[in-house]
């Protein structure tokens, strides 16, 4: 007898969206790898769907899912993260409800989430793009000018492992794209793929 292994074919995205995403209190975030640059200084903020299923009914698309945002911020050469649910009246009612209670869209979300990052640089014409691994998502990179020295600037994103079901925080010499991020920060839940983000400099 022969036995056929069937391979999943659920995208390793997927996993970030699969349930409800778990707010966290301000919390200091543990360095992985490297060191937060000495210039780094002010607040990552990243908007995007936490919630995509109520009362054992999934929503169609991620635009429907309730909103959280994520707030990173740098001080002192560490990072102190925290995730709240936005509490709008729609999702209070909804939650004491334990149900939907408006009608939400039905889309697909069988399409795969972009899984690279990269810079285009329009003196030299050279397109240059991160290697961030097999089955890795980053969020929208966000610039932000290095505090000591304004011709320094980094980029963050926020990364989805799908292998290991967990999400960091990257940190990018902007110049240097195709090197190896100068810090990765653990965060204690998983963040589900998210919209737009913004840095507010110290």
């Amino acid at each position: 007898m022969h036995t056929i292994e069937k391979k999943s074919t659920t995208k390793a995205w997927a996993g970030a969206i699969a349930k409800p995403a778990k707010e966290f209190p301000p919390t200091q975030l543990p360095i992985i790898s490297g060191k937060i640059p000495d210039g780094l200084r002010g607040t990552l903020y990243r908007n995007g769907p936490a919630r995509l299923e109520r009362g054992g009914i999934r929503m169609g698309h991620w635009f429907d899912g309730d909103g959280a945002i994520l707030a990173v911020n740098f001080t002192d050469a560490i990072a102190t993260g925290v995730y709240r649910y936005v509490q709008t009246s729609g999702y209070q009612e909804e939650a004491a409800a334990g149900k939907l209670l408006t009608f939400r869209s039905e889309t697909d979300i069988s399409q795969e989430v972009p899984n690279a990052i990269a810079r285009f640089d329009n003196k030299t014409e050279t397109l240059t793009e991160a290697d961030l691994g097999e089955n890795r998502y980053p969020s929208e990179p966000i610039p932000a000018q290095d505090s000591q020295n304004p011709a320094q600037s980094w980029l963050l994103t926020v990364v989805y492992d799908g292998n290991s079901h967990t999400s960091e925080v990257w940190i990018f010499d902007s110049d240097r794209l195709d090197a190896e991020p100068l810090c990765k920060l653990g965060l204690p839940s998983v963040i589900p793929h998210g919209f737009h983000g913004t840095w507010n400099p110290a």
